[in-house]
């Protein structure tokens, strides 16, 4: 369909057909499944008394817009008393509130079916209870929008069985009096492959299946918008606000992967070596799994008690076995006071002397590279291990 073709369905014209009930409407829409929908600047305020919308389902609860088409209500005024979007299916495009005022009274668009699209209540004002639960397809919306919007009583978003939105939403530069929860609201931040440490060589395929997280484990991600990282920022207060830990946990996460791309160093290949970020997100999820350094921690002191049992001086590998964990393990538990005398009694099991010496063990300078090198490995993870137990039960 051409643009000189395209149905716009505007002002009295698109208010005569609401008039007449959720019914004929649909059907309309229906028949009309490409059209753009304009009620830009109406006052509804003055249609409360419509015998053909009962007042519960006042003003457009259960209406469906075209699929293919913008819907514009920027600038309408909804009145006082109930506003209700219930169940409403708004087609793919972009849906825009923007400017629009709802009085004092209970707003809802819970169950709202937002096709993709834009949706934006760019500096609406809601004087009441405003309530954006269970939202289906949340997913397929590209943007989200209440930047400089009013509320002047509670906020709720979530969506429809935790279905992620696919943007960030945007209460950035809103101003709220009252309680707004973020508890049920989930978003995906948009991503795009960036850089490897080894570039060019396909190190996938040679990493054991313990190392591969989404397909790569070795792949860095960044953000695609860099406003994402402002938005995610806004979420985090809000939900501080509410004392919500795990929520604001998670925004502020994605507030650090939203402001990788644009505020570390593009240097190659040390970002990946040096980043901090990066290794914090790898090894321990941001300090939220507990599993995962263990995890590590356990498969280090395995690797490092094998390389001391082929450094040993021993003849018989058996002999060897016990007093390599054991001295492994003291590496890594060196903050114990056992671990010191642990350490040198398997010291010299492992290494003895040639001579009797005060020490009574000779070890090789490699060996003290390694003890160095898990020593340090191991104060990460064990730090990365705490994190997660502070967060797991909010300390």
């Amino acid at each position: 369909m051409s643009k000189e073709e395209r149905i716009v369905l505007k002002g009295e014209k698109a208010l005569e057909i609401w008039r007449q009930g959720r019914e004929a409407w649909n059907k309309w829409v229906e028949e009309h499944p490409e059209a753009d929908i304009d009620f830009s600047s109406v006052d509804f305020s003055k249609e409360r008394n419509n015998k053909n919308i009962p007042e519960d389902k006042w003003p457009f609860a259960g209406f469906h817009f075209p699929q293919k088409g913008t819907v514009n209500f920027s600038k309408a005024t909804f009145g006082e008393g109930t506003v209700d979007f219930r169940n409403a299916n708004f087609g793919e495009g972009t849906v825009s509130f923007s400017g629009a005022t709802f009085g004092k009274g209970y707003v809802s668009f819970s169950g709202a079916t937002f096709g993709k699209g834009y949706v934006s209540f760019l500096s609406s004002k809601f004087k009441g209870l405003t309530l954006f639960h269970d939202l289906k397809q949340a997913s397929l919306i590209t943007s989200f929008s209440f930047r400089y919007a009013t509320f002047d009583g509670p906020l709720e978003i979530s969506t429809d069985n935790h279905d992620a939105f696919s943007c960030v939403p945007d209460l950035t530069n809103t101003k709220t009096s009252h309680h707004v929860s973020l508890e049920g609201l989930d978003c995906i931040l948009q991503l795009k492959d960036s850089r490897y440490i080894l570039k060019y060589i396909q190190v996938r395929k040679c990493l054991p299946a313990f190392f591969k997280k989404d397909g790569d484990w070795l792949r860095q991600k960044t953000a695609v918008n860099k406003e994402d990282a402002e938005r995610l920022r806004r979420l985090k207060e809000l939900a501080e606000n509410n004392k919500d830990h795990n929520k604001a946990l998670d925004f502020h996460i994605m507030e650090m992967q939203a402001s990788r791309e644009f505020e570390h160093s593009r240097i190659w290949p040390l970002p990946l070596l040096v980043n901090t970020e990066f290794w914090f997100d790898k090894l321990g999820d941001y300090g939220r799994n507990f599993k995962q350094p263990f995890s590590i921690l356990v498969f280090l002191w395995v690797v490092f008690s094998w390389l001391y049992c082929l450094r040993s001086y021993i003849a018989t590998a058996t002999l060897h076995i016990m007093p390599s964990l054991i001295f492994g393990g003291a590496q890594i538990l060196s903050f114990l006071p056992t671990s010191k005398t642990a350490k040198d009694q398997m010291a010299q099991t492992l290494f003895p002397a040639e001579k009797i010496s005060d020490l009574g063990y000779n070890i090789p300078s490699d060996v003290y590279l390694l003890t160095f090198a898990e020593s340090l490995l191991s104060l990460v993870l064990i730090f990365l291990m705490g994190l997660a137990l502070k967060h797991k039960f909010k300390l």
